[in-house]
């Protein structure tokens, strides 16, 4: 079900006529499959980034004995949201190339593929823990709402070792 689903971001790659970016005919069609596997592999980090940072959220917060169960509940939810989009855009990346290999000219396009489009695959890789921080220093700062905050820093430790 994943594949078909991540096989529908990349479908693209299979219906260009080549991947020769030499050709200036082929150029208009690389660029194309290129930026649609680039927007995918953002569109994957943006869902899984939202979906986690919400689930880190939503649940009620206490400054009780439980606290500590608290952020160490938050700190797994990140953790495994950290491990979903590296398992979910790797495995993007090799549908991607996988597509490139099926092609006529595989080796032509999955070198094209990969040196433009691993950029884009490193960048998205690090949205998820960006954008995490981002967001919860933003609601520290400015909302005055320190749940997310406590997944990082914590009794003035940072992941509670340092």
């Amino acid at each position: 079900m994943i594949q078909e689903q991540l096989a529908s971001f990349f479908g693209l790659i299979s219906e260009v006529m080549c991947f020769d970016m030499e050709d200036s005919a082929c150029i208009e069609g690389a660029q194309a499959a290129i930026s649609q596997a680039t927007n995918g592999f953002y569109y994957i980090a943006a869902i899984i980034t939202l979906l986690f940072i919400l689930l880190a959220a939503l649940p009620k917060y206490s400054f009780k004995s439980s606290l500590l169960n608290d952020i160490i509940i938050r700190r797994v939810v990140f953790f495994l949201g950290l491990i979903l989009s590296v398992f979910m855009l790797s495995s993007a990346w090799n549908v991607a190339l996988g597509l490139c290999s099926m092609r006529e000219d595989s080796d032509v396009a999955a070198e094209t593929f990969v040196s433009l489009a691993s950029t884009s695959y490193y960048i998205a890789l690090a949205v998820y823990p960006l954008v995490f921080v981002l967001v919860s220093v933003a609601f520290n700062l400015l909302l005055k709402r320190r749940k997310l905050m406590t997944i990082f820093r914590s009794n003035n430790k940072i992941f509670g070792l340092i």
